[in-house]
C-alpha cells in the first residue's frame, strides 16, 4: 500500500469529515481518474486491523452474490 498522498485522499477525507468517521475507506472502479483507492484514519491502529476488516466485508460480499444467484 502506497503512503502519501494519491489520487482520491481529498476524497476520503471528505468522506470522513461529513460522516465523523474515525476511519474511511474509498474504493473506485472506472472512475474519472481511473481506478484507485484510499484510506484515511484517526486511529493508526486501524490500518493493522484493516485485513481483518476487509476480508469480513469480502465473506458478506461473496454471502450476498451467492443469495441472489439463488433466487
Amino acid at each position: 500500500m502506497a503512503e502519501g498522498a494519491g489520487r482520491y485522499d481529498d476524497l476520503c477525507v471528505e468522506v470522513m469529515r461529513i460522516t465523523n468517521a474515525d476511519c474511511a475507506i474509498v474504493l473506485v472502479v472506472n472512475g474519472n481518474h481511473g481506478n484507485g483507492f484510499s484510506v484515511n484514519s484517526l486511529d493508526h491502529d486501524v490500518i493493522f486491523r484493516l485485513p481483518a476488516i476487509l476480508e469480513e466485508i469480502a465473506s458478506q460480499i461473496r454471502q450476498n452474490v451467492l443469495k441472489k444467484k439463488a433466487n
